[in-house]
């Protein structure tokens, strides 16, 4: 490029840099109000009159004074050049003020994620510096040269990872005793496991779960709540597995990367990652703790121990049903790729049957199987189960991709891949790292909880994303890594504001919002719930409403009101949890007179079968009111 066109170019780069540096300031001086401007375009007028005149005049002075700097001795050009270079940055972190406030642009979740990634794209791009001049390069030489104890960035990930299971296990408590938690699913999962401790296996909220789900990893963590049968234990179960799974992920990156401090920055946007944060404070999944197994198991294939990998890939599967289509997935991908394809074939032969064999043969004969509702679409009206979902997909692709590509599943990669720097995309061969997630959440057709980043799900993609990630950076120069990293952060950052449980009152998971605070009238719900649950003895039936399930669930007969009342001995609800469903069975059990209130607190009501019926009138008169 002739030195005139070059200099050119860099005045106008100057010129939008300044723009770009004048709005930064002028939407972090708007503080909370900037999130009504860029939403709504609504300010005070003077206020609207600077917003315009200050980034177009900074831009407009730096524009005329870039070719005087440029004239001062034979240097000035260059130098000019090397400051727009150094000052690319600015030009993806501007929106920055306004991104960083919770709730802007909650009416078009699109959009926002659509930015973010366009800042964390361009924040790598602007990072990049052929001759290695930028920041980054320096920082690089650095970590390399100080703290070079490898002591030290593992005890900065240990101090992260406990402090986040710290925060998890209180979080997730807090959550359930402020009676947010529900009886689908947690309520079912430790009747679940109370059942299994008293023999009646696979038995939970009087079904039968296993033709629902194949999770035996539940006889793994059972002596554990056989010591400690308490909710709280499953929660704490979760918040270390889950959160713990930040431990094999630094030791994998450390590995393959070969430096502590970009292991520790992995580790970081896994702790931010909006989905560990859904997952971790919905209720309880064990298709969740998979991410504890799969990473493990990714660790030891690095260091070729095959014993304890083959033990962590059997945990995995054990996880839930389809956890072992990942496996296999996988396996395909080392035979195709040509790394250790004996180990690939074995992968993919265990996964394959792993799933073949309890999906089609073991559950199938406990029931009918209910997530097929899933794929709907997928299923002919002439036919049932997961067999005809297979025969569409193989069979039918067109109209398979016509159902299952949605704009829900593009918010759902936005989600997924945003924080990634979408480094698992990039690379070709890391393809097949998203089969696992493809082959159960691609394949939806029900825009439900399926589809969602808050709900558990979405760990079918997670642990791959990650390895993935570190693959395409390990393939890097050192040096050339930390841009990209850096724009993981703040990636990582913007999300964590946003959708985490770290920042703000109040966040997303599952269907509803909710909060660590404690305030009186969650004490008094936890009250009158802990009075009503002493009438109700031990080894009584209960029918329970959505969140008053999952503090009566240690018993070996519980049922979900919304499945109907059948004959239980009590039942307990509150007017909240009805909104859910529910509330015509108990209104017609009150008016047939079978069941009568036994006592009423708050929203809270308890009913006994064949109780006196004198305050039964009452209580359907408020069945009526919540409508």
């Amino acid at each position: 490029m002739p030195r005139n066109q070059s200099l050119r170019n860099a005045y106008d780069l100057a010129a939008l840099e300044a723009y770009a540096v004048a709005q930064f300031f002028c939407l972090a001086s708007l503080s909370a109000r900037a999130v009504r401007y860029v939403t709504e375009n609504q300010v005070r007028h003077a206020s609207r009159l600077a917003l315009f005149l200050v980034p177009v005049a900074t831009a407009a002075a730096v524009r005329l004074a870039a070719p005087v700097f440029a004239k001062r001795g034979a240097t000035g050009g260059a130098r000019l050049r090397h400051w727009v270079r150094l000052g690319r940055p600015v030009l993806a972190l501007w929106p920055l003020p306004a991104l960083l406030f919770r709730g802007i642009f909650s009416a078009n979740e699109l959009f926002l994620m659509l930015l973010t990634a366009a800042v964390v794209l361009a924040l790598e791009w602007s990072l990049r510096d052929e001759n290695r001049t930028l920041p980054f390069s320096w920082i690089a030489r650095r970590t390399s040269s100080c703290l070079t104890s490898p002591r030290v960035p593992a005890a900065v990930m240990s101090v992260l990872v406990i402090g986040a299971v710290t925060f998890a296990c209180y979080g997730s408590i807090q959550v359930h005793r402020k009676m947010l938690t529900s009886i689908f699913d947690f309520g079912l999962f430790e009747n679940l496991f109370w059942n299994t401790l008293q023999g009646r296996h696979g038995i939970a909220v009087e079904r039968q779960y296993f033709a629902e789900h194949a999770e035996f990893l539940l006889y793994v963590l059972l002596p554990v709540y056989w010591v400690f049968p308490r909710s709280e234990t499953l929660l704490v179960l979760q918040s270390v597995l889950i959160i713990g799974a930040a431990v094999p992920l630094f030791l994998l990156a450390r590995h393959w990367l070969r430096s502590g401090w970009q292991a520790v920055a992995l580790v970081a946007v896994y702790l931010a990652y909006p989905s560990v944060h859904g997952s971790v404070f919905y209720d309880f999944h064990f298709l969740a703790l998979s991410v504890f197994f799969v990473l493990w198991a990714a660790w030891f294939y690095a260091r070729r121990q095959l014993v304890p990998f083959w033990l962590f890939v059997v945990l995995a599967a054990t996880c839930r049903e389809d956890v072992a289509l990942g496996i296999a997935a996988v396996g395909v991908g080392l035979v195709l790729i040509g790394r250790g394809r004996r180990l690939g074939f074995s992968m993919a032969l265990f996964g394959g049957a792993w799933f073949a064999l309890v999906k089609f043969v073991w559950m199938e004969r406990f029931g009918s199987q209910v997530f097929v509702d899933y794929y709907a679409d997928l299923i002919p009206h002439t036919e049932h189960g997961f067999r005809a979902v297979i025969q569409s997909v193989l069979g039918n692709p067109i109209y398979t991709l016509s159902r299952t590509l949605t704009e829900d599943k593009l918010l759902l990669a936005l989600h997924l891949l945003t924080p990634l720097a979408f480094l698992p995309v990039r690379h070709r061969r890391l393809a097949i790292l998203l089969l696992p997630g493809m082959l159960v959440v691609g394949l939806a057709t029900n825009r439900s909880a399926i589809t969602q980043f808050q709900f558990h799900y979405s760990m079918h993609f997670v642990p791959y994303l990650f390895i993935g990630s570190i693959v395409a950076l390990a393939v890097r120069h050192s040096s050339e890594r930390w841009p990209t990293i850096a724009a993981m952060l703040v990636g990582s950052l913007i999300g964590a504001v946003q959708y985490s449980g770290f920042f703000g009152d109040t966040f997303r998971t599952s269907f509803h919002d909710v909060s660590f605070d404690w305030q009186d009238a969650d004490a008094n719900r936890l009250r009158n719930m802990q009075a009503l649950t002493q009438m109700i003895p031990p080894g009584a039936s209960v029918a329970a409403g959505e969140h008053e399930g999952t503090h009566v669930s240690r018993r070996a007969h519980m049922r979900s009101v919304k499945d109907g009342i059948g004959a239980m001995d009590y039942v307990i609800y509150s007017t909240r949890s009805l909104r859910w469903g529910g509330d015509d069975a108990i209104r017609t059990a009150l008016e047939a007179g079978e069941y009568g209130v036994l006592a009423t607190r708050g929203d809270l009501t308890l009913l006994k079968r064949g109780a006196p019926t004198t305050k039964n009138t009452a209580a359907v008169r408020r069945l009526k009111d919540r409508k």
